[in-house]
C-alpha cells in the first residue's frame, strides 16, 4: 500500500531551502496522472527553478537530475525514452541511466542572486501504479577558484493520482479578520475522494463540502485542507494549505520575556517579577512638619513604599492622612496616634500627605525601582 502525499505552499510550488540553491518543483499537468494499466501512457512536464537566496556568487560545473524508473509505485517513469529536455542558460544535456547532466559550456558558469536556473524535463512517460517518484537535484559548485568542488543534493518528491483526481483553489475569506470573527473557506474538488479540513488542533471531516466556515478565530491560523483517493490497494494524498491573519490575536506561548515596558491592563493567573534598580529613586522623608492646612504633594518616581509611623506621644495625638493613586481614583489611609501603616506604590502615582490636629509622624519612601514583568 502507498501513501502518496503531494503538498502545495502559498502559490502551489514546493521549495527545499537548503544548500547554496533554492529548488522549487511544478508539473504540467498538476497533479500528475498516473498511466493506465496496459496500451497508451501519460505525459507530464517537470520544471525545476533554481535561485540563491544566500548572498554571493558560486560557481557551477554541472546539474544532474536523477528519475527513477520502472514498475514501481515509487517509479515516477516508466523510463526516460523520449524526453525533451532544456534549460534557460544555453546549457548542454545528456541522458545516461536515470540521469539526465546538464553542463555549461566554458567548464562552469557564475550564479548569483540576480542570475536564476531553470530545467526542464518534457514528455516523461508517467508510470502504471499510484505512488510516489522522488525528483533528486544534484548540484556541483565551489565558491571559487581556489576552493575545491561540492555537491549539494535536493529531493523532491511527485505524486502519481489517477485519472480524473483534482483539489485546486483552496481560498480564505477574508484573509485578514478582527479577533472573533469568521471565515470561510472555499475549493475546488473532483468525486470520489475524501477530504479533511486540519487546523490547530482540528481534524475535520469536509468530504461533502465544498465551502466550510470556521467561527470565532481568535489567533492565527494555518489551515491544511487534505484529499486522500484510493484506486485498488493503493492510496494518494495530496495537501493543499492557506492561512488567515488576526488583528490582535491570541497568543499561547510557554515563556515570554518582556525587555521593555508593558502597557496596558494585564490580566493573568500569575505573574512572576524581579525588581530592577532605578538609579535616581533617592528614599524621600517628610519628619515633623505637616499639620492640618499645610501638605505634602509628590508624584511617586518608581513603585515603591510609604511608611508612615504616628508616634502619637504628649499633645500630638493627631491622625496623619495619607492619600495614593490617580485623579478621581484616590485611595485613603487614615493613620491614628500610635499605629503604623506600609502602603505600595505605584510608579506615577500621586502621594499626599495631610493632617488632622497635631501629629507626631515619621512618613517614609522607599523606591524597589521598577518591575520588569517575565
Amino acid at each position: 500500500m502507498a501513501i502518496v502525499t503531494q503538498q502545495r505552499v502559498g502559490n502551489g510550488t514546493a521549495s527545499d531551502f537548503t544548500g547554496e540553491i533554492d529548488w522549487s518543483i511544478d508539473t504540467v499537468p498538476d497533479p500528475v496522472t498516473v498511466s493506465p494499466a496496459s496500451g497508451s501512457v501519460e505525459l507530464a512536464d517537470i520544471i525545476l527553478v533554481g535561485s540563491r537566496s544566500i548572498p554571493g556568487e558560486i560557481q557551477v560545473s554541472q546539474i544532474d537530475v536523477d528519475i527513477d524508473h520502472g514498475n514501481e509505485a515509487w517509479h515516477l517513469a516508466l523510463d526516460l525514452g523520449g524526453i525533451q529536455a532544456s534549460n534557460n542558460l544555453g546549457w548542454t544535456h545528456t541522458v545516461s541511466g536515470n540521469r539526465i547532466t546538464f553542463k555549461p559550456t566554458s567548464g562552469h558558469a557564475v550564479i548569483d542572486n540576480e542570475r536564476g536556473i531553470t530545467l526542464q524535463v518534457n514528455k516523461l512517460r508517467i508510470s502504471r501504479k499510484v505512488g510516489t517518484g522522488a525528483v533528486i537535484i544534484g548540484t556541483k559548485w565551489r565558491a571559487n577558484e581556489s576552493s575545491g568542488w561540492r555537491t549539494d543534493e535536493a529531493v523532491k518528491a511527485v505524486g502519481k493520482f489517477p485519472p480524473g483526481f483534482y483539489l485546486d483553489n483552496f481560498k480564505a475569506d477574508p484573509l485578514i479578520i478582527e479577533n472573533g470573527d469568521s471565515v470561510t473557506l472555499t475549493w475546488d474538488r473532483s468525486s470520489g475522494a475524501t477530504q479533511t479540513l486540519l487546523y490547530e488542533s482540528a481534524e475535520i471531516d469536509v468530504t461533502d463540502y465544498t465551502k466550510f466556515e470556521v467561527k470565532n478565530l481568535s489567533r492565527n491560523t494555518m489551515f491544511y485542507l487534505r484529499s486522500r483517493v484510493q484506486q485498488g490497494t493503493d492510496y494518494a494524498e495530496r495537501v493543499l494549505n492557506t492561512y488567515v491573519t488576526v488583528n490582535q490575536p491570541d497568543l499561547e506561548i510557554r515563556n515570554l520575556t518582556v525587555r521593555g515596558r508593558v502597557h496596558g491592563n494585564l490580566n493573568a493567573d500569575k505573574v512572576t517579577a524581579a525588581v530592577v534598580s532605578e538609579p535616581g529613586s533617592l528614599p524621600w522623608q517628610r519628619k515633623n512638619t505637616i499639620t492640618a492646612t499645610a501638605g505634602y504633594q509628590t508624584t511617586a518616581p518608581t513603585y515603591g513604599f510609604l511608611q508612615c509611623n504616628n508616634k502619637g506621644n504628649g499633645n500630638y495625638q493627631g491622625t496623619v492622612v495619607l492619600e495614593v493613586g490617580t485623579t478621581g481614583v484616590m485611595s485613603r489611609f487614615e493613620v491614628e496616634a500610635r499605629q503604623c501603616s506600609t502602603i505600595l506604590v505605584k510608579e506615577g502615582d500621586t502621594i499626599k500627605i495631610t493632617a488632622v490636629g497635631s501629629v507626631n509622624h515619621e512618613t517614609s519612601w522607599y523606591s524597589i525601582g521598577r518591575l520588569a514583568f517575565g
